[in-house]
């Protein structure tokens, strides 16, 4: 799998070209599929709550990691779009921005509860919070698409960009 590219809040902070605005659109899409290969790779690990499997371990680090790349990708999109969006887009962006904290939270709180030494003593309940986790963020994926993709769309087919030179 190729690498994940991440646009950082420092490119979006000069002035947003068309260019940048499809570069954080391209990079949203690819943090999703990296994080959906990732929760994947991790529901084969903790399918048989009856067979404690080791490869839990990479799976969980890859997955952290895709998570926390999208979340880069999230707060520069916030930071580089949120000053060329209607409104209500950008406060709609801002509440996701919020949740997506909270989400961060969570997810923070679920690695800390199940080190792995809790997850050998107790494999079955965690495969049972690791499904948990996956769902709630596939359904964060899924609202993002729903939400943040279209008004990428909506602003890259606006007039408020300026166009880079060749």
């Amino acid at each position: 799998m190729g690498m994940v590219s991440r646009v950082t809040a420092d490119d979006c902070r000069r002035s947003l070209s068309r260019n940048r605005a499809e570069a954080l659109l391209e990079a949203m899409g690819k943090a999703h599929e990296a994080v959906l290969l990732h929760i994947e790779s991790m529901a084969v690990a903790t399918a048989d709550p009856a067979k404690y499997d080791e490869a839990y371990k990479l799976a969980r680090w890859q997955l952290s990691d895709a998570s926390l790349k999208r979340r880069i990708n999230f707060r520069a999109v916030y930071d580089g779009m949120s000053a060329v969006m209607p409104v209500e887009d950008a406060a709609a962006l801002r509440n996701l921005l919020e949740e997506d904290g909270a989400q961060s939270l969570d997810s923070a709180d679920h690695v800390r509860r199940w080190s792995p030494e809790a997850v050998a003593h107790d494999w079955p309940g965690y495969c049972e919070a690791s499904a948990a986790i996956r769902d709630r963020m596939k359904k964060r994926l899924v609202q993002e698409a729903l939400v943040v993709l279209p008004m990428l769309q909506r602003v890259l087919r606006s007039s408020t960009l300026r166009h880079d030179e060749r």
